[in-house]
């Protein structure tokens, strides 16, 4: 196989790739409850099930990548906001997606084995959205005070970006054995109190 031809397979399947990433997020944006089968995400860019993984080498690898470019996505809602609140509106984007929360808190549970797929996806969902709302904490407009001090030192803002992934998940978690659970209205209350822990002022 000459060289050209080697680059335009390469290029061929990174748009393959991209393709049922897009349909598959489109997928489980369609359905409801535990999300599409691979059956009915296969069908949908003219596969077999056997063709879809091919591309990702594994089911956890291509459930993984789903979450990774859901990630890609929904950081564009907030990445250039630079406030808590465009996380949230981030927030309302998942939590209306309920496929993808049973898919991500699943994928969660096998994360601990450095040699399965969720464990670089998670370690890296981790450490972008971790650097995302420390940038966040600390460019709240109106601060009275550097917001480091106001929550004692640089690892107070660590502390409260822990606490806020972690009430995510927890929420996600809960919401898919709990119907009635508003997810996003009790981040949004949690996120209330952030600011008097800034010292931002109206």
């Amino acid at each position: 196989m000459a060289p050209t031809e080697g680059r335009g397979s390469y290029a061929k399947g990174v748009r393959k790739r991209e393709e049922i990433l897009a349909e598959a997020l489109a997928a489980y944006g369609e359905h409801a409850g535990d999300g599409p089968s691979l059956k009915t995400i296969a069908a949908r860019v003219g596969l077999s099930e056997q063709g879809l993984l091919h591309y990702f080498g594994s089911r956890e690898a291509l459930f993984t990548a789903i979450l990774a470019e859901r990630d890609r996505l929904y950081r564009q809602v907030y990445a250039d906001g630079g406030s808590l609140e465009s996380l949230l509106a981030a927030i309302r984007l998942q939590v209306q997606t309920p496929g993808l929360s049973r898919l991500y808190v699943a994928m969660a549970a096998t994360a601990a084995d450095p040699a399965r797929p969720p464990h670089r996806y998670f370690t890296e969902h981790f450490a972008v959205l971790s650097e995302d709302i420390q940038n966040m904490l600390v460019a709240q407009p109106h601060s009275r005070i550097n917001p480091a001090t106001s929550v004692g030192d640089a690892d107070g803002i660590a502390f409260l970006t822990r606490i806020l992934i972690a009430a995510a998940d927890g929420l996600q978690l809960r919401s898919l054995v709990d119907d009635g659970l508003d997810v996003e209205a009790d981040l949004a209350r949690l996120a209330a109190v952030i600011p008097a822990l800034l010292g931002v002022h109206a």
